[in-house]
């Protein structure tokens, strides 16, 4: 029996406790990304979708990636960390 996308997303809450807020693999201290935070595309996420807008905020967290409503959509994007970097860096 599969479990639904809802089941398997992470909380607000749980978020911290399962190290996603602690620094991910290939980032520094000062690339911490937790939900709430303002991200845009890193060179690597500009590359593979050069047509997406840039800058968003973290809504959730699935796994390796966020769940980031990007800046004029309607409804979030699924983005691995490795595509996000926090904005203004």
């Amino acid at each position: 029996m599969g479990r639904s996308a809802r089941q398997n997303e992470t909380t607000a809450g749980d978020f911290e406790m399962k190290g996603f807020g602690s620094v991910l693999p290939g980032k520094s201290e000062t690339q911490r990304l937790s939900i709430g935070d303002r991200v845009q595309l890193s060179a690597l996420g500009q590359e593979r979708h050069p047509k997406t807008v840039r800058t968003g905020a973290i809504v959730g967290a699935v796994g390796s990636s966020f769940a980031v409503l990007l800046d004029g959509a309607k409804r979030a994007v699924r983005l691995h960390f490795s595509y996000l970097e926090k904005a203004g860096e």
